[in-house]
Formats: structure tokens, sequence, C-alpha cells
């Protein structure tokens, strides 16, 4: 399974592979990815904002015109409006939103 997150205008694309069955490592060398980003297990997000824990077990991100949607592993979808993805933390599972409005 690819799951791919991207901040429109703010980051370059990030690709972040959570599945390394064997399809997965010839598909990221055409695309000259680096296989290296593999993980073996499912990485489920924790979106933050101001701080604290919006949802959980998010699995997809988009960002666009100020809104951010996010889908969790069930399908279900949360709007974020006047938000912005401010970081993607693999490591620790989070992607941190941040407030546009002032």
């Amino acid at each position: 399974m690819l799951i791919a997150f991207a901040e429109l205008k703010a980051y370059l694309q990030v690709l972040y592979v959570v599945d390394c069955g064997p399809l997965a490592k010839p598909l990221l060398q055409r695309q000259g990815l680096n296989s290296n980003r593999c993980r073996t297990s499912m990485c489920e997000f924790n979106v933050l904002l101001n701080g604290k824990s919006q949802v959980k077990d998010i699995v997809y991100a988009k960002s666009e015109n100020n809104i951010v949607t996010v889908k969790s592993i069930l399908g279900e979808t949360k709007e974020f409006k006047n938000c912005r993805i401010l970081e993607v933390d693999v490591n620790h599972e989070r992607l941190v939103l941040e407030s546009t409005k002032s």
C-alpha cells in the first residue's frame, strides 16, 4: 500500500511508503526514490492543532485553499478550515496543523 502526504506550495511532495511488499522497492527505484523509506508496519498519524490532539489514525492528508482534509484508516473524513500543514513527523506519527487565521 502506498500513501502520499503532500503540502501544496509549502513543501515538496513527500512520499512515504509504509509497506515494502515485493512491488514497492522496484517502484521506488523506477521513480528514483530511496527505498530506505520503507517500513513494515502501517503509520497512522495523530493530528495536532494548537498543541491538542484533534483526531487519530490518519492515513491521508491534503491541503488546498487553507483547508486541510484528513482521512482515517476507516475512511472517515474531517476538514480543518483556515489551517495549513506545518509539520509531518513520521518517526513520531504526528501531523501538526497551524491556523492561518490571525
